[in-house]
């Protein structure tokens, strides 16, 4: 089966304000991993990074042969989906909506294109899985994660529970990926002309910040899955093998586990090549050791939310953390040589 997967993003379809970080869809790029794995030929556009305007992505998806279209939608390009349906012919084959944005809003989505389906929270394999359905001639609805309408009802399949082994997850196909352009602004020092790789170490946050988006919650869960060091040195020498010199771990949240994180960083030490990368850390989880060890292993900045120099600001937003300790883990991260944003 050929499936076209559609990476959707605000700058298509009005101009942005101001310069934004383009990140690669780690969790299309799984769902792509999968389809390739069953069997099923893939193709992936990009449409944040300017190679590509709305005139001519509307013209490849109406004339693509694909018997499936997979659309990601960020926040903004979700309101844009009867655009997209008009093209994808929703009529006359299998169009579904992916990622947070999309299974926050299946409702909206299927009341506009009553005639898709919506992936909702953890959908690595559903696609694949809704693909192998109809390739034997299943029923798709016995497919696990998926929302359709019914008599203009809104109805979901079986939820599927999250993944707790996130190392058997497919590795996203970062061979589509890496060649697309993605902009970055965070400080790196790449040795030539910067090829950005992006890797998604870790999913889930156990905190409870009332700031946080309850959109990516839902989606990845309360709970903190990691990958192994292993699988993400794997993954960091593939990407150096692509020909990334920077790279961007996607994580929500890095370092909260030190042990992990110190064995983390000694697997991909020797494994990254001359990659020099950036993650999100809480400022408040990082020590001296760990500052060290982040250096020495190529980090070359971190994105901290600080969000108030206040405690009892802090208490408020129920950061779970305080001035002391954010302040203690930003002056170990300025010693380490680390820059901050």
């Amino acid at each position: 089966m050929k499936i076209l997967f559609i990476n959707l993003e605000r700058s298509l379809f009005e101009a942005l304000p101001h310069p934004k970080h383009g990140l690669a869809p780690l969790d299309l790029g799984s769902a792509m991993q999968a389809a390739t794995q069953a069997g099923h030929q893939v193709e992936f556009i990009e449409t944040g990074t300017g190679l590509i305007n709305l005139d001519t992505l509307l013209q490849q998806v109406e004339r693509h042969p694909a018997e499936m279209v997979v659309v990601k939608p960020d926040f903004e390009s979700v309101h844009f989906a009867s655009t997209i349906a008009a093209s994808a012919r929703p009529s006359e084959r299998k169009v579904i909506w992916f990622g947070p944005p999309a299974s926050h809003s299946h409702a909206w989505l299927l009341e506009r294109v009553p005639e898709s389906l919506v992936a909702v929270n953890e959908t690595d394999r559903v696609i694949a899985e809704l693909a192998e359905a109809l390739r034997l001639g299943r029923s798709i609805y016995d497919v696990a994660g998926l929302a359709y309408l019914k008599d203009g009802s809104v109805v979901r399949t079986e939820a599927r529970p999250l993944e707790q082994n996130i190392d058997s997850l497919p590795m996203p196909r970062h061979d589509l990926l890496i060649d697309q352009g993605y902009n970055f602004h965070y400080p790196l020092n790449p040795k030539g002309r910067l090829k950005m790789g992006y890797l998604l170490g870790s999913r889930g946050c156990p905190y409870s910040c009332t700031f946080c988006s309850e959109v990516e919650r839902a989606s990845f869960g309360k709970r903190y899955r990691m990958h192994s060091p292993e699988r993400i040195a794997f993954e960091m020498g593939e990407l150096n093998q692509l020909g990334a010199t920077g790279l961007y771990f996607e994580d929500d949240l890095f370092a909260i586990d030190k042990k992990r994180f110190l064995e983390l960083t000694d697997a991909i030490e020797g494994s990254r090549g001359d990659i020099s990368w950036c993650a999100q850390v809480r400022a408040g989880d990082i020590d001296d050791e760990i500052a060290q060890a982040m250096a020495r292993a190529g980090c070359a900045s971190v994105a901290c939310g600080i969000e108030s120099g206040s405690n009892r600001v802090l208490e408020l937003l129920r950061k779970a953390t305080n001035v002391e300790a954010m302040t203690s883990g930003v002056k170990a991260l300025k010693n380490a040589g680390i820059d901050l944003v």
